[in-house]
């Protein structure tokens, strides 16, 4: 079976490529990962993100969903202005009135990469 056929084998050449600028490290867990190098663009990006309670009490914290015209979507962005449009303030306002619960816009820092996919060019 050639590495095309098998998605768990690594790639040869290109895979090495990709990884020349990693770094082992190693997780909590003791496990061997690469990680960018250390002026690597990804490690400046700030993910936001606003985050709550469950509305039907479950206690589980996740990401809250606006409804959009092309159907709901995740409220996650790299630009911290998008997530406190007044639009999204107003709808995650409403959100924590109709089901009493706190909704909170959090930001996100790199920590460390945990998968990374062997296909893709490493350059932003």
């Amino acid at each position: 079976m050639s590495p095309k056929d098998n998605p768990t084998k690594k790639s040869s050449r290109r895979g090495r490529a990709l990884q020349k600028d990693m770094k082992p490290m190693s997780s909590a867990r003791g496990e061997s990962r690469l990680q960018p190098r250390p002026d690597h663009p990804i490690r400046d990006v700030e993910l936001f993100a606003w985050l709550g309670a469950d509305e039907l009490g479950s206690g589980e914290i996740g990401l809250k969903q606006a409804l959009m015209p092309a159907g709901r979507m995740p409220l996650v962005a790299v630009k911290r202005y998008k997530m406190e449009s007044a639009a999204i303030v107003d709808a995650m306002q409403m959100q924590a009135e109709v089901y009493g619960k706190k909704i909170r816009l959090c930001r996100f820092v790199f920590a460390e990469v945990l998968v990374e996919t062997p296909a893709g060019g490493d350059e932003p």
